[in-house]
């Protein structure tokens, strides 16, 4: 039994360096692989995008500009014609003042109390100006629409106490503030 054991050992020491020695060299060649793999990955992901990455990169940007331009252009009329209204606004006080004490709606800007027409502009508004009824009128140049003199009214009613005004003019509706649409 004891040669037996002894022999049983040695095959197994044997066994053991006969497997050290595979997973070496597999190993060894596993890592050589993936080595190689590697720098191959590298080497074409240094190569730059295709023609076809750049041409779907460029696609996409066209559909968002196409998209974008409209929605700003929008955007800065719409700011143009609410410039208009922060400037009405003086004006409007001033027909509710005159109304409120006078009892008529005032006729002109001088009678309102408020600077003559032409000088309250901005960067889009031409003038605001008060004429029969209370009406206040902005005026727009080309920034707001392609036609100069386009117009936004604001036509004061008495409802018993307090003052509402009805908005109209030749200005597109959806460029205006939500309250004169």
């Amino acid at each position: 039994m004891d040669g037996a054991h002894t022999h049983l050992a040695l095959g197994l020491n044997g066994l053991n360096i006969v497997l050290k020695y595979l997973k070496q060299t597999i190993f060894a060649k596993i890592v050589i692989k993936i080595n190689s793999y590697k720098e191959l990955h590298m080497k074409k992901v240094q190569q730059g995008f295709t023609l076809i990455e750049l041409m779907i990169v460029v696609a996409i940007i066209g559909i968002l500009a196409a998209v974008a331009i409209p929605s700003y252009q929008d955007y800065t009329k719409r700011a143009h014609v609410s410039e208009g209204f922060g400037l009405a606004s003086a004006a409007k006080t001033g027909v509710a003042e005159y109304y409120a004490s006078e009892g008529v709606f005032p006729t002109n800007n001088d009678l309102a109390g408020v600077a003559t027409a032409a000088s309250i502009s901005g960067n889009a508004v031409t003038s605001v100006g008060i004429g029969a009824a209370g009406v206040v009128t902005i005026t727009y140049n080309t920034k707001v629409d392609a036609v100069t003199g386009s117009t936004v009214t604001l036509t004061p009613t008495d409802q018993g106490g307090s003052m509402t005004w009805i908005c109209a003019g030749d200005v597109a509706t959806k460029l205006r503030p939500a309250n004169c649409r």
